[in-house]
């Protein structure tokens, strides 16, 4: 038996709700519980274990919905199952209260508003379940906007405060309106809303379109102002050169542009006041603008045109600026101004390298543009109202000493190999010649097409190409083109050389050495490429002698060990000594080195002396000659034997003579001053320059 508790039930949408059952069996045990649910959309079973109920069990029969939707409102019946079969209770009613919100507005769906002013569109809301959004749309020119919320210039339009309110309503508000709300069971809207804005901008009017003035006169341009709102200010516009300028009441040299009088009154109308004008009012809804009044004055300052702006003309090349006058009266005189870097220079009719700026001809020719007529060009033009002046026209001279370019500003060239240094050339006009300059410890020299050694140097290659690079190719260089605006020249290059002949130094320029002992004469060599020999040279009065590697008595000489080692010394070896080393590249020398033997100039001091020591005896002998004959003379009267005083001078030069030699040749002393003597006994030193004591030493023994 299977029993229902009620058999209606009303539930609160998003509540919970339970369908009480009761199950009696008496004899077979319940095998199953389950409710079926009958609504519009169909039948389904509910059972145990289903999302978002609960019960519906043999333990449990009773149905609870956790969460009350619209969706489970209808019929429900309990069932049992057991062995004989199923039992179903009467049915009972679910009801679920609740819907979509409530959208209430008043009657009138038609608001009129002023311009400008504020208006709130008056919604109410109403909604079980909760509001989900509020929102407005906003139709105009068949196109649907929705309003968003914080939308600048509105405010509410949300779930808290559904009305609308516009602050400040202008022509863009007006529209149809539509406030929208929507919670879980659906969306609902108001009725349409209609919003007018009542207002526009000021109308603006004018007599006619075009109107002719006189110079130095007055001229009133005619302009009359409606508008609701009230207009709250008047101003006027003209157009000048692709842009615009205001006139107001304050501008100077007008009357009018005023609420109070809308119309512009120009006093004392010159050239400058031709042109399109309009007539503006204004008011909160906006500006209004009158059609395009022409202005035309006659008989005014010179009207001076120009045809182009800008000019570009090649250096050298003629150009012509034309100008166009137009003149009432006719102008007497046309004259050029030329400014460049500030600073005015005025070309008349006679001015040098150009033609025209005349009467007749106004335009201006420059017969050779250089770079110096670059600048900014007026044409102007004189009659007897004042001065007419043409807008700016540039000039343009293409063209510049040539633009001389190197890759790299250092070079490290190989000695003995081809080298090439870069050089590009870009010159307008064309360039006509190439060359280059070398320059090293001050002096300079150039290098062109022609010069021998070098490839390149040229128009067609500018580039730089030493066949056979040598030590005295390095410097600085620096590629020069020449066109007929004037010289162009590239940043120095600096030209480095690796490898050359070997480098030879010494240590001493001179030696001197006792015989038989040895000798070693300091030679070091830096070579690059490395040396491959070495080698000596000794040089004599009659001969030289290359002297290398394994000569007898000699070591050293290697490319390693380059100095040369004498063993032991004898007087032949002294003379000049060269070291001399060799690479590929060639053979490098050292400077000369002076090599002498002590004992030598010991036999050339002795020789010497003994020369010296003869002159003096001779000089003795004669003096001792002469002493003797005065004697003689002054005792001639004595009766002295000439015998026995001519044996005296014998004697003298017999014993004086060998004596003297000996010694020299025994002491071998250079100055026979400090020579020493020997006593006559053998015994006493004596200096042999005594020889007044010489006559007590004659015996049998010094006779020749």
């Amino acid at each position: 038996m299977v029993k229902i508790e009620k058999t209606a039930y009303k539930a609160a949408f998003g509540k919970s709700v339970e369908l009480k059952c009761q199950i009696r069996s008496l004899r077979f045990p319940v095998l199953s519980v389950f409710w079926e649910r009958h609504v519009n959309s169909g039948s389904s079973i509910l059972h145990n274990g289903l999302s978002g109920i609960s019960g519906a069990s043999v333990d449990h029969p009773s149905l609870t919905i956790q969460y009350v939707s619209v969706a489970d409102t209808g019929v429900y019946i309990c069932c049992a199952t057991n062995k004989i079969g199923t039992g179903k209770s009467i049915e009972a009613n679910q009801t679920v209260i609740g819907d979509v919100p409530i959208v209430s507005q008043p009657f009138n769906t038609y608001l009129e508003v002023l311009y400008g002013t504020s208006v709130t569109i008056n919604i109410t809301v109403e909604s079980e379940p909760s509001l989900l959004e509020v929102y407005w749309t906003f139709k105009t020119h068949d196109k649907v906007i929705k309003i968003k919320p914080g939308t600048i210039g509105m405010k509410g339009g949300n779930m808290n405060t559904p009305s609308l309110t516009i602050f400040h309503s202008t022509k863009f508000h007006i529209g149809s309106y539509i406030c929208y709300a929507t919670n879980l069971l659906g969306t609902t809207h108001s009725k349409t809303i209609h919003l007018n804005v009542i207002g526009d901008i000021p109308k603006t009017g004018i007599l006619q379109d075009e109107y002719l003035a006189y110079f130095g006169k007055n001229i009133t341009l005619h302009c009359h102002v409606t508008g609701s709102p009230q207009p709250t200010d008047i101003y006027w516009e003209k157009s000048v050169n692709n842009g615009s300028k205001l006139i107001r009441s304050d501008t100077a040299g007008i009357h009018g542009s005023t609420l109070e009088s809308p119309s512009l009154t120009i006093i004392y109308v010159t050239t400058v006041d031709s042109g399109m004008y309009m007539c503006h009012a204004v008011n909160i809804v906006g500006i209004g603008r009158s059609r395009q009044i022409k202005l035309q004055v006659v008989g005014a300052l010179p009207s001076v045109r120009i045809r182009n702006t800008m000019y570009i003309t090649n250096y050298g090349e003629l150009v012509k600026l034309d100008c166009l006058i137009t003149a009432d009266p006719p102008a007497s005189i046309v004259y050029w101004i030329k400014n460049k870097n500030g600073y005015n220079v005025t070309l008349t009719v006679g001015s040098i390298g150009i033609v025209g700026s005349t009467v007749e001809t106004p335009s201006l020719t420059i017969e050779h543009p250089a770079k110096s007529d670059a600048g900014v060009y007026w044409c102007f033009a004189i009659n007897a109202i004042g001065h007419g002046s043409s807008l700016s026209s540039s000039l343009v001279v293409i063209g510049d000493i040539p633009q001389v370019f190197i890759v790299t500003d250092l070079y490290s060239a190989n000695y003995g190999y081809e080298h090439t240094m870069e050089c590009y050339v870009n010159a307008t006009p064309d360039h006509t010649d190439v060359y280059w300059k070398h320059e090293v410890s001050g002096v300079e020299r150039t290098l062109n097409e022609g010069t021998t050694g070098v490839r390149g140097s040229s128009v067609e290659v500018p580039s730089l190409t030493i066949i056979t690079v040598t030590t005295s190719d390095i410097g600085f260089y620096t590629c020069t083109a020449r066109n007929y605006v004037g010289i162009g020249r590239s940043q120095p290059i600096e030209l480095l050389v690796n490898g050359g002949i070997p480098e030879v130094s010494i240590g001493l320029s001179k030696y001197t050495i006792k015989q038989g002992e040895g000798v070693t004469l300091l030679c070091t060599v830096k070579s690059n490429p490395k040396h491959v020999s070495v080698q000596w040279k000794k040089r004599t009065d009659d001969s030289d002698i290359i002297l290398k590697q394994g000569a007898t008595g000699i070591d050293g000489i290697t490319i390693d060990t380059p100095s040369l080692t004498l063993r032991t010394t004898d007087i032949s070896d002294s003379g000049y000594y060269i070291c001399y080393a060799t690479n590929e590249i060639g053979t490098g020398r050292s400077k000369s080195i002076t090599l002498t033997d002590k004992d030598s100039w010991f036999i050339v001091s002795v020789v010497f002396g003994a020369i010296g020591a003869i002159a003096v005896v001779v000089g003795t002998i004669v003096a001792i000659v002469a002493l003797i004959r005065k004697f003689r003379q002054n005792n001639h009267d004595n009766l002295i034997p000439a015998q026995y005083l001519l044996n005296e001078e014998v004697l003298l030069v017999s014993f004086i003579a060998p004596r003297c030699l000996h010694d020299v040749l025994r002491y071998g002393e250079t100055e026979i001053a400090t020579s020493p003597g020997v006593s006559c006994n053998g015994n006493e030193e004596t200096d042999s320059t005594n020889i007044h004591h010489i006559s007590g030493c004659v015996n049998e023994d010094s006779f020749i």
